[in-house]
């Protein structure tokens, strides 16, 4: 005879039943948890959800990522959209979308002014020749010869476009982030930071896009891709005065200096993708500590973060219905002599 202790077959079905008890109190608790409360409802071995701070994307986020296999993926995924939705480029085709373009237009343009001033200033500096300064909104016309000058000057007319770029967007977000500090800022801010240090990190790659677009390329290969060994001292004289792009002004000055231009793209490769290893590093930096006060090293560590280990009393946020509740009542109070409550709402 079996124990009266001892438990018979599981019923058919149960464990579906578990399964749903548990993500029907999952909702519960994302359910008031999306209202600014946090929930005193726990569900054993839940280690995802950990949420105590209002925040509807991330409710919904980790809903969807309860037992999944690819956990570790989806936060790199999740954090990396929410990037893109603070930028404006997700999702797309809305008005948030279409203002992010003409922000990073102007970001551009800016960049433009910025990067060929720069090497504009630096050949004043340097007291070099200039055959042509012609300004424009999309890229300058700066004509020299490059045959004369020292292959330092080149290396440094080189980097000193991007350079410059991105240290006024190190300035800039560095005064943004100081007023931060003593008061919040708008999110278009924000934004303004994100698209300018792309535009300044990507400096290069869209002076060469431009170059390309705007056939400034083309006028310095030699006779159409013509074999340059053929050409006379002279002739290639004549064309590195009449190039105006940057990259290949260097070939123009190993050239005529060296005998050979080989070594061009190598220097070229160095420098830009040095420059572009430290600007991303300290892009990398400012989104991930400074972007809105930190908000995306905040999602990070809710994602990964234990029970426990968060800190309620600091990080409760109400909704503003219940606010409201809290004023009404507070309003209405009276004591036994009259007395009233004075409640003081500090930040909003």
């Amino acid at each position: 005879e079996k124990g009266g202790n001892e438990e018979g077959p599981s019923k058919p079905g149960a464990g579906k039943m578990r399964r749903e008890e548990k993500m029907k109190n999952i909702s519960t608790m994302i359910e008031v948890t999306s209202e600014g409360k946090v929930s005193d409802k726990l569900v054993d071995g839940l280690d995802e959800l950990q949420i105590v701070k209002y925040d509807k994307r991330l409710a919904s986020y980790v809903q969807t990522i309860f037992d999944s296999k690819a956990k570790k993926k989806g936060q790199t995924v999740f954090l990396f959209y929410e990037i893109l939705r603070d930028v404006g480029i997700a999702p797309f085709r809305s008005f948030k979308f279409i203002f992010s373009l003409l922000l990073f237009f102007a970001c551009f343009l800016i960049r433009v002014q910025v990067h060929y001033s720069a090497v504009f200033a630096l050949l004043l500096l340097t007291s070099r020749p200039i055959l042509e300064a012609s300004p424009s909104w999309y890229r300058w016309t700066i004509r020299y010869s490059p045959g004369s000058t020292l292959t330092n000057l080149e290396v440094s007319l080189l980097c000193v476009g991007p350079a410059s770029v991105f240290f006024l967007w190190f300035v800039t977000a560095g005064l943004f982030v100081l007023v931060s500090k003593m008061s919040k800022l708008h999110t278009v801010i924000y934004k303004f930071l994100l698209l300018f240090g792309i535009a300044c990190v990507s400096d290069w790659f869209l002076t060469f896009i431009v170059d390309v677009a705007s056939s400034a390329f083309s006028q310095c290969i030699p006779n159409g891709f013509a074999d340059s060994s053929l050409l006379s001292r002279q002739q290639l004289k004549a064309l590195s005065d009449v190039c105006n792009s940057e990259i290949y002004r260097i070939w123009y000055h190993f050239r005529l200096r060296e005998g050979d231009g080989s070594v061009a793209p190598v220097i070229i490769f160095i420098v830009y993708m040095g420059l572009t290893s430290i600007e991303t590093v300290m892009y990398y930096t400012y989104i991930l500590n400074f972007h809105e006060d930190g908000r995306i090293l905040d999602l990070y560590r809710r994602l990964i973060a234990k029970e426990g280990t968060l800190f309620c009393p600091l990080d409760v946020e109400v909704s503003p219905a219940e606010l409201m509740t809290i004023l009404q009542k507070s309003r209405r109070w009276r004591g036994k002599d009259g007395a009233r409550r004075n409640l003081v709402v500090t930040e909003i």
